[in-house]
């Protein structure tokens, strides 16, 4: 390094000390008026930190990282982001050196203040999934199915993530229509079933209005535990 510095003009540069490092380290060179020897500021490039043993383990991580269909992001201990794959860049429409910049706040378009609970009970239980929803560059809000795992290096955190933002619309929409439609249904005068037609459903009475309720003598929970239709 300081034969570097020596040779070097000023300007930013970068040194790659051992092969124990991941990231390189960056030099920030500065001129002195005083023709004094130049000043020399570090950096460290965030990455990770791949001890030697465990090199080529990296390197085949790195290429499932890189090659993933689905957005795949690292974090910090901080839940600041260290990385990002390429399917990620596209989702959330970022660079890596954008999402480098950016915090796990940043993508929450609700729920900030119970982020920190959420995130120290993730670190301690090592394992999360679920459904969240998350805000792209654009400041569109796109649903993602996630599967995060702590600590695949000390303190660094992955989560793959699959965008269900056109599954969630659906099943939102069937949901409205059958809220819908049981409205309706319940204030049909006659006696009204919904059956199961397919699989074990077959015959099971899957809803019924307040009109069966009435022509039979038994409550909506009561006809509903019967399992299969008998009527």
């Amino acid at each position: 390094l300081q034969s570097a510095a020596r040779d070097a003009r000023a300007g930013n540069w970068r040194w790659r000390p051992s092969t124990d490092l991941e990231r390189e380290i960056r030099l920030r060179l500065l001129p002195r008026r005083d023709r004094q020897p130049l000043l020399g500021v570090l950096t460290w490039d965030r990455g990770l930190h791949v001890p030697q043993a465990h090199s080529e383990s990296m390197h085949r991580f790195r290429a499932v990282f890189e090659s993933a269909l689905d957005p795949m992001l690292l974090a910090d201990d901080a839940g600041c982001y260290v990385d990002a794959n390429p399917a990620a860049c596209e989702a959330f429409g970022c660079s890596a050196e954008e999402f480098r910049r950016l915090h796990i706040t940043d993508l929450l378009p609700r729920g900030r203040e119970v982020w920190q609970a959420a995130w120290t009970s993730f670190l301690a239980r090592a394992r999360d999934e679920g459904r969240t929803v998350l805000r792209t560059r654009t400041g569109a809000e796109r649903v993602f199915d996630y599967r995060a795992v702590a600590n695949i290096q000390p303190g660094l955190h992955l989560s793959t993530l699959r965008d269900v933002t056109d599954l969630a619309r659906t099943t939102a929409s069937l949901v409205e229509r059958e809220q819908q439609f049981r409205s309706l249904a319940d204030h049909v005068p006659d006696p009204t079933f919904v059956l199961g037609l397919e699989g074990q459903e077959i015959g099971t009475i899957l809803y019924l209005n307040h009109a069966a309720e009435d022509a039979y003598g038994y409550r909506r929970d009561e006809l509903l535990e019967i399992g299969r239709a008998h009527v």
